[in-house]
């Protein structure tokens, strides 16, 4: 029973906190109401008194209507809500009807649950108390402050808001009006007269504008109004004003230009006194402007007096506007044409400062206001003019055109560019088909609009092929870092990697060109000769010459001298040719250097001889002394003859040098057009487009018969100078006839034309069997010539040492007589000196013989040349002390003579031994690809020793696989330094010809030991780099040995054969033979793509 009555009892009071909570609500709501209240009566008295003017007894009455109001709204709405019993049945209805939840139970409970137990209606007890609990259950969950009604509250919020709105409006509009009426309102007891209320009252006004004065006169309301104006010293002036409405009056006063004072006055009531202070319309008086340029012109700021506003500068530029104004200001602004506004600031009371940056062209006016909100009238407009910056400009001076690439396949660029700014960044942009590549050239820093940039392109990397061609051009970007870095390029140029055809053809073509300029030179010089000898003869018969036969010998002399000059144009076009060859791809080194041979031929054509007979000659004939002329002729005849004999000698080299280059470009075409055709064999067999196959097929039937006439012109012209070349030409010219392989080919065209892949395969695999025989023939025919070669120098080595070892047996019997006769008394010292004589002519001999073997190869060196020199003048020696009988000088002169040949012995085995290791008569070929690869593989080293050192400069510590790689390269440079000692070791003294390989070595070596210490610094990276430098620079020293287009000067030396033979120079030594065509076929190979790069490396330094 307890627990149902606590539940009742929640329930009572959870309903009288609901009716409490209402009654707070709206009492607020009736006290808010009651104060507006206030405001509405308040401003309805006003209003009521300005429109009637109420008397005091009306004012009374209006002044305890205000509290009586509010007192019986706030009785009714206030008092009244706060005393009202609570109605708990109606709460219970609202939170019934807002919480269906409920279903009812809460309002039976409220009512029934006093008549629960005397219920006349027989309503069940248990039943009310369960609905009750199960209420006061519910009620206990339910939040009953969101179904209190607030609308009234916010209705007398509004209200009141209103209310004062409307009093603070009234106020602010008509302030006199407001406080004149309540005034009369809170003292109705007082009495008070008319009033004037007067607008505007005292006032700022800008000269030249219209005043207008609006009077409200309050009290009783007169039919006229005037209005009194005042000047400084003048007398009042009266003006009627307008009767507008009951108590308005208005006037206007027109264009104002000075101060004054004012009234209005009417039925003897007077307004206060205004006064009108006028002043002066804003404008801007003076304007200074400061340029600021962007950071990156380097431009220091410019400052522009008064004068002109329009604004011209680089865009980016900032610009500082400074401006007076003939009056304070407020407000200063930039308008712009784009309606884009520029605030400023003010800096004084009459002086502004705007900023703003210079974008684009366009005008802009300039808008000041003073404290009163007067704006300058008709501001100007100023033009702004936006100065682009330039775009740079870019060329390629040098090369500056197309051109092949260059032998070493390093393109040098020479870049100029300018910008009136200033340079940041330089690219190439090269293009080869399709694939496009851009590199760095060069980042600029600092201001250089300036700039002349070389750069040498390195194309060897570029993966290019002979007949491929690369354009290529300049990108430069300017430092514009307001607008973006602006771009411009140079023109596009291309390079070419030329074919071997081309190249043959180019080195043929000059060739021809000086055998027909020589043939041209030969007749004409032999009929100058033979007028020469005519003259000289006449002369001789008639003692002296007619003035006819001296025109003669001047005009002989003048042809003389253009023959000279023609044959001086001949070397020099050569010379061109082997700056060209030596800049590009060379065919081979052996015909470089013959080429270097011939050049050298027609430079000492000209000799210091002929020039100094001609000289004499002409001296001669000023003198006219008979026995002078003939002398003088005489040895120009002699030197005519020399002359002859030169040219003559130069063209049947150059012939000789024609033909085997010839042959060398047969084999190689040879070899190209049989690796062409088994591609295509391939290609056929493949299922490839049968109609291009059979146009590539009948090309190359075309090519093929262009060789084989080739072939049948290089055997006619063999056949008198090597017979065995010339027969096995025309063996193989028959064999292709005989087997009629272009037929072949054409038949093979023509089946696939008509689609028949099969039997045009078959008929591709015979054709390349005999395309295999003819390159294999051609390449023999070559090697023969080659071989041939070799042998004849190892041969003349091989007898000079036989003849050395037998004259050394013979010198040391010889010394061996010498001491016994030394002793005797018996003794034939002039027999002795005669044989000591003929071993000395023996030498002689040999020296001779190794001179002429000298000229063909580089591997007899200077060495042996000293020794067979120091062999002849200890014989010399020994013979004269014989002939004196001096037995002990010529002992110990013998000794030292057999040291020597014995001593020339070795250097002559050891020449032998590097002829013999290098595989070739003419040169170091295996030692150059040696070193060849070595430069690849320091090339190699130093990039990874770049980036280790860049790594340690960034301040990273080196990691584990850091380390690893320092530990391979270090194994890689050491077997550098070991090849190259192995090298040195090989080459004996020919080892010089390749520079220092000592001094190389050690550096090799020193390096090595940096990278086992990881001592990874910029000591290490430099002496890589002199490693690289000198690998590079040993290749090199073989292409120049011999080259020398000016004589060089040297201090002579005392030579003991210099009556005999010429001492030996110290290159002596077969031919050296390049391996550079074996490299361009190598290219054309399909190797692994990672030799690619170790092949052009090769051919790159070789071409050096």
């Amino acid at each position: 029973m307890g627990d149902f009555q606590n539940s009742y009892d929640r329930i009572i009071r959870r309903l009288r906190e609901l009716a409490f909570s209402q009654a707070r609500l709206d009492a607020w709501g009736g006290l808010l109401l009651s104060f507006s209240a206030l405001p509405i009566i308040l401003l309805a008295s006003m209003l009521a008194d300005q429109a009637l003017v109420l008397s005091q007894a009306t004012r009374r009455i209006a002044s305890f209507l205000a509290p009586a109001c509010f007192l019986t709204v706030f009785g009714i709405y206030t008092i009244k809500k706060l005393l009202e019993r609570p109605n708990l049945v109606a709460a219970a209805e609202r939170v019934e009807a807002h919480f269906p939840q409920l279903k009812a139970r809460l309002i039976s409970t409220v009512q029934l649950w006093n008549r629960r137990k005397d219920s006349r209606e027989g309503y069940s007890t248990d039943l009310i108390e369960a609905t009750g609990q199960d209420a006061a259950e519910i009620l206990g969950q339910l939040d009953l402050n969101t179904i209190l009604n607030r609308t009234f509250l916010i209705r007398s919020y509004r209200i009141l808001a209103c209310s004062i709105s409307a009093a603070l409006i009234y106020s602010l509009l008509f302030p006199a009006s407001f406080y004149y009426s309540q005034l009369r309102l809170t003292h109705p007891s007082s009495s008070y007269g008319s009033y004037i209320s007067v607008r505007p009252g005292s006032m700022r006004l800008v000269r030249g504008f219209d005043l207008e004065v609006d009077a409200l006169i309050w009290g009783r309301w007169p039919l006229r109004a005037h209005l009194l104006t005042e000047k400084k010293d003048t007398e009042p002036t009266k003006l009627r004003l307008e009767r507008r409405g009951s108590g308005h009056f208005a006037g206007t006063l027109s264009e104002v230009n000075e101060s004054f004072s004012y009234r209005v006055m009417a039925r003897g009531v007077i307004s206060p006194d205004y006064h009108i202070s006028v002043l002066d319309r804003p404008a801007v008086v003076g304007l200074k402007m400061k340029y600021i340029y962007p950071a990156y012109t380097h431009l220091p700021p410019t400052v522009l007096d008064e004068g002109v506003g329009d604004i011209s500068g680089l865009v980016g530029t900032k610009v500082i506007l400074n401006g007076r104004s003939n009056v304070p200001l407020s407000y200063a602004a930039m308008f712009m044409d784009d309606s884009t506004v520029v605030l400023g600031s003010l800096t004084e009371e009459n002086s502004f400062q705007i900023s703003c940056d210079i974008k684009r062209d366009g005008t802009y006016h300039i808008l000041i206001e003073d404290p009163d909100g007067n704006e300058n009238e008709d501001p100007i407009h100023y033009r702004i003019s936006a100065i682009d910056d330039e775009y740079p400009t870019v060329s390629i001076v040098e090369p500056g055109r197309d051109m092949n690439l260059p032998g070493d396949m390093i393109l040098r660029l020479l870049i100029s560019a300018a910008d009136d700014f200033g340079l940041t960044r330089f690219y190439l942009v090269s293009k080869k088909g399709e694939e496009k590549k851009k590199v760095t050239i060069a980042n600029l820093r600092g201001r250089r609009s300036e700039a002349e940039v070389s750069f040498d392109w390195d194309l060897s990397d570029a993966g290019l092929l002979p007949g491929d061609v690369v354009s290529y051009h300049v990108e430069v970007f300017d430092n514009d870092t307001y607008s973006g870095p602006k771009k411009s390029s140079s023109e596009t140029f291309r390079v070419r990697f030329p074919t071997l055809e081309e190249i043959y053809t180019e080195v043929s073509q000059e060739q021809d060109l000086a055998a027909r300029e020589i043939e041209g030179i030969l007749p004409e010089q032999r009929r100058l000769r033979e007028k020469l000898e005519e003259l000289r003869k006449e002369l001789a018969e008639q003692k002296s010459l007619s003035w006819e036969e001296k025109q003669s010998v001047e005009e002989v002399m003048e042809r003389q001298k253009k023959l000279a000059e023609k044959v001086e144009e001949v070397a020099r076009a050569l010379d061109d040719v082997l700056e060209r060859m030596e800049s590009s791809f060379v065919i081979d080194q052996e015909i470089f250097t013959k080429m270097q041979r011939i050049s050298e031929l027609l430079s000492e054509v000209q000799t210091e001889e002929m020039r100094k007979a001609m000289e004499n000659l002409r001296e001669a004939m000023k003198e006219l002394n008979p026995e002078d002329i003939k002398k003088a002729m005489s040895e120009l005849l002699m030197n005519q003859e020399e002359l002859n004999r030169r040219l003559e000698r130069t063209l049947k080299i150059l012939e000789r040098l024609k033909q085997e280059q010839e042959m060398k470009r047969l084999a190689e075409k040879a070899s190209e057009i049989e690796k062409q055709h088994k591609a295509l064999s391939e290609e056929t067999e493949k299922g490839g487009d049968t109609e291009k196959l059979a146009k590539e097929e009948e090309e190359l039937r075309k090519e093929l018969e262009e060789l084989k006439k080739d072939m049948e012109r290089l055997a006619e012209e063999l056949k008198q100078s090597d017979t065995e070349v010339s027969e096995a030409l025309q063996e193989l010219s028959q064999n292709l006839e005989a087997q009629d392989v272009p037929g072949q080919m054409q038949q093979a065209s023509q089946m696939l034309s008509g689609g028949e892949r099969k039997s045009a395969a078959a008929k591709q695999k015979k054709i390349q069997k005999h395309l295999s025989s003819l390159s294999q023939g051609l390449k023999s025919a070559q090697s023969q010539m080659m071989a041939s070669r070799a042998e004849e120098i190892d041969e003349a080595m091989k007898a000079a040492q036989s003849d050395l070892l037998n004259l050394s047996d013979a010198q040391e019997e010889l010394n061996e007589m010498v001491a016994t006769l030394e002793s005797s008394t018996q003794s034939s010292p002039a027999v002795t000196a005669r044989s000591q004589q003929a071993l000395k002519e023996g030498v002689k001999k040999v020296a001779e013989k190794l001179s002429e073997a000298a000229k063909k190869s580089f591997f007899l060196t200077g060495a042996l040349g000293r020794q067979l020199g120091a062999a002849i003048r200890n014989m010399e020696g020994s013979e004269q002390a014989l002939e004196s009988g001096d037995m002990r000088t010529a002992k110990n002169a013998g000794s030292s003579a057999v040291t020597a040949v014995n001593n020339a012995v070795k250097e002559l085995m050891k020449s032998r031994k590097s002829l013999g290791s290098c595989s070739s008569a003419g040169g170091l070929s295996q030692a150059l690809e040696k070193l060849s690869g070595m430069c690849s593989q320091q090339m190699g080293i130093n990039k990874g020793v770049q980036s280790l050192f860049a790594l340690t400069q960034e301040g990273g510590k080196l990691s584990l696989q850091a380390r690893a790689q320092i530990a391979r390269l270090a194994a890689e440079q050491r077997m550098i330094s070991e090849q190259l000692s192995e090298i040195a070791k090989g080459l004996g003294e020919a080892e010089q010809l390749l520079g220092d390989l000592g001094a190389l070595t050690r550096e090799t070596e020193q390096a090595a030991k940096s990278l086992e210490r990881t001592d990874v610094s910029r000591k290490l990276v430099e002496r890589q780099e002199r490693i690289l430098s000198r690998l590079l620079d040993a290749q090199r020293s073989l292409r120049k040995r011999d080259y020398s287009p000016k004589r060089k000067a040297e201090v002579g030396q005392d030579i003991p054969w210099v009556k005999g033979p010429g001492a030996l120079p110290p290159d002596l030594g077969g031919k050296e033979k390049m391996a550079q065509k074996d490299l361009l076929k190598a290219l054309k190979e399909a190797y692994p793509k990672e030799y690619e790069k170790l092949i052009r490396a090769y051919f790159k330094s070789l071409a050096k």
